[in-house]
């Protein structure tokens, strides 16, 4: 949407120029005040996420859900609007985050991929051009992908490696 449009439909709406450097900073410290007070290992994650590895800490915060309510909580108290979640592994956790969150997320323990599976395909965290291809193609969830043989692939992988080596 154009910027006039926006201001047409918005009253009152301020645009600023955006400041990538001032953003990388301001993520940064929102990460060393995460790690003062939640977990030991912390992260930023740009361009707009932060990566906690909280093993050995949610239990000092009451649990895991706990844990998220408190931090979003304080975020929120703060002017800061976020998505949080807990699961096995970064990757589940950054797209439970994104597409999950409402405004927290704790993914059920090794079970996590069966919830990933009805997630769309943006989770993965593909470049667009690929999720767009894939979409032509009639793949919407990561589910659809995960039905697919992986032998075809693993071949395909295996003959463009060989080729490029001689």
């Amino acid at each position: 949407m154009t910027v006039t449009k926006a201001q047409a439909l918005v009253r009152g709406l301020v645009v600023q120029d955006a400041d990538p450097v001032a953003d990388a900073e301001a993520l940064e410290h929102l990460a060393l005040w995460i790690l003062q007070r939640f977990a030991p290992i912390v992260a930023a994650d740009p361009p707009d996420g932060i990566v906690i590895d909280s093993t050995g800490a949610d239990h000092l915060h009451g649990g895991e859900e706990t844990m998220l309510d408190a931090l979003i909580g304080r975020l929120a108290m703060s002017g800061v609007t976020a998505y949080a979640a807990v699961a096995d592994s970064w990757g589940a956790a950054h797209a439970f985050a994104r597409y999950a969150a409402w405004p927290t997320y704790v993914a059920p323990h090794r079970h996590g991929a069966t919830v990933l599976e009805a997630l769309p395909l943006e989770t993965l965290r593909l470049p667009a051009p690929i999720s767009s291809d894939l979409r032509l193609l009639g793949f919407e969830r990561v589910g659809d992908l995960l039905a697919q043989p992986r032998a075809p692939l693993t071949a395909m992988a295996r003959f463009e490696s060989s080729s490029r080596q001689s």
